[in-house]
């Protein structure tokens, strides 16, 4: 997420159990309730672990999913931890390089 000016507010990233982008006008993405947060002082947050754990008592995920939650998270977080400022600055590219694609009208059909 970024403001006005280009400039950093977080990178937000959604724990799921899949991502589908076979219909490229309605791709969707199974929830598993986890996230990650970097703000722009590169500190890294797990959130969401009360979401995930009420999913799993209500069954609203399995103990399969459950796990594979914490591991990707777990994972995850020490992956950003590691890499955090190179990954701040391809996702700045990438933004970058989205709205010069939008102010030259690119087509993504």
């Amino acid at each position: 997420m970024y403001d006005d000016e280009e400039e950093l507010i977080e990178l937000y990233f959604d724990i799921t159990n899949g991502n589908y982008f076979g219909d490229l006008k309605n791709p969707y993405f199974y929830d598993l309730f986890l996230d990650i947060v970097v703000t722009k002082q590169k500190k890294i947050y797990v959130i969401d672990q009360d979401e995930l754990q009420m999913a799993f008592d209500d069954n609203t995920i399995t103990k399969e999913e459950y796990d594979r939650a914490l591991d990707t998270a777990d994972r995850l977080y020490h992956y950003l931890n590691e890499n955090v400022d190179s990954i701040i600055e391809y996702c700045h590219q990438c933004l970058q390089e989205m709205n010069f694609d939008i102010s030259n009208s690119i087509d993504y059909e």
